[in-house]
């Protein structure tokens, strides 16, 4: 009966995309680049996944046209259209950008990176709410770091998959202070692969860090399944250790995000603080939030906790399942 489920349960996620992909799907990237003879080069890339229609498209900033040859190019990642405009009066600054289709696409995402010629770049995340950005004629150092907090705030918080790993810890370890050490190692190990990773000193395939990442959760599941009264595994008798392990291929993760937008050339150490400091903040929010849950449904329904954990569990290894295999698929080529 329990198999039975399970197969219900992965097939009805498997044709949810958005879901099921979690940050193995990769959000649409809008890059436009001022070049010394006045032109822009422009770069629009949409993931192309099965099952996910992604009518986006750039809008030509006010005063701009499009010039010469348009390029189009898939591959096994998405589609990537380059094409160069020329802008009335020269420059961006100024001029509003913005992706057509947002307001129809609640759940997408894109990361527009705009990189003047004599002017630190300037990130942002679109979407439905927020669907364009006017280009500031002059940039700060306080702006990287708040573009950059901004984007680590929203790549976690739209990061179910390492949600999901943080809820099975929570779930996982009872103690408080046990608690706060696991989730202090596991922040340090992310933080430093993180930075590691984008600094180029570590290279790991992003996919393959995407599926193990799954493989985390599906770990986390099954110690939560386990009998009361089986002999503590490490998991229970030193949460840190595994929390500190998971985190490291976690922090892979959090830099395919951060390679997707790229770093400002003259600030490179602000912008990875900022990013830093952003997925963290989100992280501790979210913890917050959730211990804040669990305490008011432990008064309110106290009965919900006599089963234990274990329908959660059986849930969490579900999605889980069906992120490992559409990576581990999204691999062969």
């Amino acid at each position: 009966m329990r198999v039975r489920v399970l197969l219900v349960l992965v097939a009805a996620l498997w044709g949810s995309p958005r879901l099921a992909l979690a940050h193995g799907l990769a959000p649409s990237l809008l890059e436009l680049r001022e070049r010394q003879d006045g032109r822009v080069d422009v770069l629009f890339r949409t993931p192309g996944v099965e099952g996910l229609e992604t009518p986006l498209s750039p809008r030509i900033p006010p005063g701009c046209e499009r010039v010469g040859k348009q390029s189009r190019q898939e591959d096994g990642l998405g589609e990537s259209e380059r094409f160069q405009l020329t802008c009335v009066g020269g420059g961006l600054a100024g001029r509003e950008v913005a992706v057509e289709g947002l307001n129809a696409r609640p759940d997408a995402e894109v990361f527009v990176r705009i990189s003047p010629l004599h002017a630190e770049s300037v990130v942002r995340v679109l979407r439905a709410t927020s669907a364009s950005l006017t280009v500031p004629a002059e940039r700060t150092r306080l702006a990287t770091v708040r573009d950059y907090l901004r984007l680590g705030v929203q790549h976690i918080l739209s990061g179910y998959d390492h949600l999901l790993f943080v809820l099975g810890l929570l779930l996982l370890i009872p103690s408080t202070r046990a608690l706060a050490g696991a989730i202090t190692a596991f922040t340090a190990a992310h933080s430093l692969t993180l930075s590691l990773a984008t600094l180029g000193f570590v290279h790991f395939p992003t996919r393959a860090g995407e599926a193990v990442i799954a493989l985390s959760i599906v770990f986390l599941a099954r110690e939560l399944m386990r009998p009361a009264g089986a002999p503590p595994s490490l998991s229970q008798k030193r949460p840190w250790v595994v929390a500190f392990l998971f985190g490291w291929v976690h922090g892979l993760g959090f830099a395919g995000a951060l390679a997707q937008v790229g770093l400002p050339a003259g600030d490179v150490p602000l912008a990875l603080l900022g990013f830093n400091l952003g997925v963290e903040a989100g992280q501790l929010g979210c913890v917050a939030a959730a211990l804040a849950l669990l305490a008011m449904v432990r008064r309110a329904a106290p009965q919900l906790f006599a089963v234990g954990p274990r329908p959660v569990a059986f849930a969490m290894g579900s999605v889980a399942t069906v992120w490992f295999f559409q990576r581990i698929l999204a691999i062969v080529p």
